[in-house]
């Protein structure tokens, strides 16, 4: 049987548009997976060939990127759409860029093209309202007449998208205990913050919060970060301007801006042990001057560290836990998501007296969250 010229042509037009939508049914299906398991911001697009596909990806349940990845590798494996590239963001910033080479994540170098690529691409809606729940915790040890004192505190906020790399954090406070102090147990605003985000050169970081923060300080807080995520060090500057408040039931009551921290540091890891050490120094709060040195111990999803510091205030010591909350997801829908906090940080101090190295706690720590993304942390997680 013969077939003319315009019948083949038919049949192959035919055919192409029929692997096109299938192809495309198959993202459209992939992007519904990953955004039902809690992924936002999700953009995929296409690699060299026709076939591999680099995924732009923020899921804010998973502190560690290695476990958001592989829950996207798992879903796309499912579909039949091949990932080969999978870039983590953190308020719509890329920090790092990962390709599965068959056994597992290996780093790779984001170009500046890529970036421009999800600039473009990246809209402020593909956000939910993410809630967030977690405790804030303060003990004291060592007194006779009650060897334990705390002060826990229920906090459930949220982060609100404002564009790319700017964001408002907010909440509601409820206190539950108080022994340590004689601060009124009242349903209060939670620390409330402008934050920004930005990556505005190569391996170069800046984030600032302003607002309200914890630990009943007001101001501003700034952290500079030079982290290039193939390499075992980094370092970066922390600077901030604070003064004290407090929400009684009366109303607001602030003093005026009246210290002044300026940190600077240094972070080494080593990769057999993974195990981090960092060197910080400078003027803490209430113009303390001195230095402290943290090891911390990545475990995954959790870190374990140890501290010593010492300044012009006095010697301190402890360790910290720095873990994610259980359940990651209470309710979650396309719009809206209930969750416990991925990021719960909690430390313990030896000497409970005088403020020894205090810092002001706003927000995220830059330098947690760019440690969690270096190239050999992933690898060795494997």
């Amino acid at each position: 049987m013969r077939v003319s010229v315009l019948t083949y042509m038919l049949l192959v037009f035919g055919f192409m548009s029929s692997f096109k939508s299938y192809a495309q049914a198959d993202l459209i299906s992939l992007e519904e997976q990953l955004s039902k398991n809690g992924f936002e911001q999700v953009v995929l697009t296409l690699l060299s060939t026709d076939q591999d596909f680099i995924l732009y990806f923020e899921h804010r349940a998973y502190r560690n990127p290695l476990d958001a990845m592989k829950l996207a590798r798992r879903l796309s494996e499912e579909i039949g759409v091949i990932v080969k590239v999978y870039v983590p963001l953190h308020m719509g910033v890329p920090l790092g860029s990962y390709e599965f080479d068959g056994n597992g994540f290996v780093g790779k170098t984001l170009s500046e093209n890529r970036k421009r690529e999800f600039s473009y691409a990246y809209k402020a809606d593909k956000y939910r309202f993410n809630f967030y729940m977690l405790p804030e915790v303060q003990s004291r040890f060592g007194y006779y007449e009650r060897p334990l004192q705390t002060k826990i505190n229920w906090i459930t906020a949220t982060t609100v998208n404002l564009g790319r790399g700017f964001g408002l954090h907010t909440g509601i406070l409820v206190p539950i205990v108080n022994e340590l102090d004689s601060q009124e147990k009242n349903i209060r605003l939670a620390p409330t913050y402008l934050s920004t985000f930005s990556n505005f050169l190569p391996n170069h970081y800046l984030l600032s919060h302003t607002g309200l923060f914890y630990n009943d300080r007001f101001g501003v807080n700034l952290q500079y970060r030079f982290f290039d995520a193939d390499k075992r060090w980094s370092f970066g500057w922390e600077l901030a301007v604070s003064g004290f408040y407090i929400l009684p039931s009366s109303g607001l009551y602030m003093e005026g801006l009246n210290d002044e921290m300026v940190l600077f540091d240094f972070e080494y890891y080593f990769p057999k042990e993974m195990l981090t050490l960092k060197l910080q120094g400078g003027q803490f709060m209430y113009f303390d001057r001195g230095a402290r040195l943290d090891l911390i111990r990545q475990y995954g999803r959790v870190d374990v560290g140890l501290y010593g510091v010492s300044t012009t205030n006095g010697f301190n010591a402890g360790f910290m836990l720095h873990l994610p909350l259980v359940p990651r997801k209470i309710l979650r829908s396309k719009k809206a998501e209930l969750r416990m906090t991925e990021s719960f940080k909690w430390s313990y101090f030896f000497n409970n007296e005088g403020n020894i190295g205090t810092r002001v706690r706003s927000g995220p720590m830059l330098s947690d969250i760019t440690r969690q993304h270096r190239y050999l942390f992933i690898k060795n997680q494997r």
